[in-house]
């Protein structure tokens, strides 16, 4: 009896490893980034076409990593990102803070996105998949305090998770083209990008999902893809507006930009 509940139990860890699952990857909303129009008409309907078209796509969850406002005091701005949500109706979602979620970057804006929003970080599992999501603010802005307790949260998550089935999501992205690139805005500063580029492969992270740069782009880098979806909202660089459409199958990956204009 022993020996088949054990195999049972094998078979169907199997079967939930193996089944093939699609989510969307969404980044910077950015409600009220470079928008004149009348109550930020523009970039409320730029989230809008994205989230409809995205759940055309019957996706199973959906994760936006950062900057879901452009102004974190602006209670119009927020209102019209909260009431774009309730267009998911039952898909899950998850969202990590942005820079401009928190800003200017304090403990005391920590505490008032945390009251907003209810999290900056979290971990859960899906059809075998790990699925963890950061605060890359107190990163950036070398708020230690706030690091350690991330990033002690961040081993033990991991190391209850199944090596190459996991999945990580930050705002700002750990390197944009190349590991060895010079630090800047939009990419960690080399000692932070050693240490967390290590903790990964150590744990066998698969992909790690990003924002910030309204622009979308995929390297892979010592084993590990890095995936920087474009803007929902305002797109620079000459991009496009869009989302990133993430297709799950076995133990690989396939993720695709999709422009909504």
């Amino acid at each position: 009896m022993k020996k088949t509940a054990i195999f049972l139990a094998v078979c169907v860890l199997l079967c939930a490893c193996n089944r093939s699952f699609t989510f969307i990857h969404m980044s910077d909303s950015q409600i009220g980034f470079i928008d004149a129009s009348p109550g930020f008409g523009h970039t409320d309907t730029l989230m809008k076409k994205a989230l409809n078209q995205a759940l055309a796509q019957s996706p199973d969850l959906v994760i936006n990593t950062g900057d879901l406002v452009n102004d974190p005091s602006s209670a119009v701005q927020d209102s019209i990102y909260t009431e774009n949500l309730k267009a998911l109706g039952t898909v899950p979602y998850w969202a990590v803070p942005g820079n401009h979620d928190i800003l200017p970057y304090s403990r005391q804006n920590r505490e008032l996105y945390l009251a907003r929003r209810g999290y900056d970080h979290f971990s859960f599992r899906h059809k075998g998949w790990t699925f963890i999501g950061l605060d890359s603010n107190c990163i950036k802005n070398n708020d230690t305090a706030a690091e350690d307790a991330q990033l002690e949260w961040l081993v033990s998550e991991l190391s209850s998770a199944r090596k190459g089935r996991i999945l990580v999501f930050f705002h700002h992205p750990v390197i944009k083209q190349d590991f060895d690139e010079p630090e800047e805005y939009f990419n960690f500063p080399m000692n932070k990008r050693r240490q967390y580029v290590d903790l990964f492969r150590q744990y066998g992270v698969k992909a790690v999902f990003t924002g910030h740069t309204h622009c979308p782009s995929m390297i892979e880098c010592e084993g590990i893809l890095f995936c920087t979806a474009g803007a929902v909202g305002s797109p620079l660089g000459g991009s496009r507006s869009g989302y990133a459409i993430v297709r799950v199958k076995g133990g690989e990956l396939q993720w695709e930009f999709v422009p909504t204009v």
